[in-house]
């Protein structure tokens, strides 16, 4: 229980590398703050965690910068501290830009990866993209993460609290 007392927020963890990393805070006695665009997701995860401790799953688009502020509103409320963020959230291709194409590629390149074949590379996801598709990924790739590493920060002074930020990326 190394972080028993300890206050961690995970974007994007209702599926996925989101989800495993919050098992993991809640398993080490953190609380953990669930954010994830869609309730479902999150309360699915809390239900796996919430077990292990004081956890809250809340909804959030990462993109909408009021949005996470009163995430981290609500986390000060009800913890009164934060020591660790996972910046987790992200997408590679943007919903009506071939967006399921997308992941379905990128799953059947990991698989061929796994076997030790050279992968095959598709652009079509990039080709076809269009400019609302590329400002929503910036969006919530990258402003998304400055939101919450801008909230994270001005809570933890607030609190006095010296703690940790993890920003994930991938080639999404």
């Amino acid at each position: 229980m190394r972080l028993q007392g300890k206050v961690a927020l995970v974007t994007g963890a209702g599926l996925g590398m989101g989800r495993a990393m919050a098992e993991v805070f809640a398993r080490e006695g953190a609380a953990v703050v669930v954010v994830d665009l869609t309730a479902r997701d999150a309360e699915e995860t809390l239900a796996l965690i919430n077990a292990r401790g004081d956890c809250c799953a809340l909804t959030a688009d990462v993109s909408d910068s009021a949005q996470v502020a009163a995430v981290y509103a609500e986390v000060e409320r009800r913890y009164g501290r934060l020591d660790v963020l996972v910046n987790n959230a992200g997408i590679g291709a943007a919903p009506n830009d071939g967006y399921d194409k997308f992941y379905e590629r990128m799953a059947a390149m990991n698989e061929q990866i796994a076997r030790g074949e050279e992968p095959t590379v598709h652009l079509d996801h990039i080709i076809d993209m269009q400019d609302d598709g590329w400002q929503k990924v910036l969006d919530i790739n990258l402003n998304g993460l400055f939101y919450n590493c801008r909230e994270a920060v001005r809570l933890m002074i607030r609190c006095g609290v010296k703690g940790s930020i993890i920003n994930i990326s991938s080639t999404a």
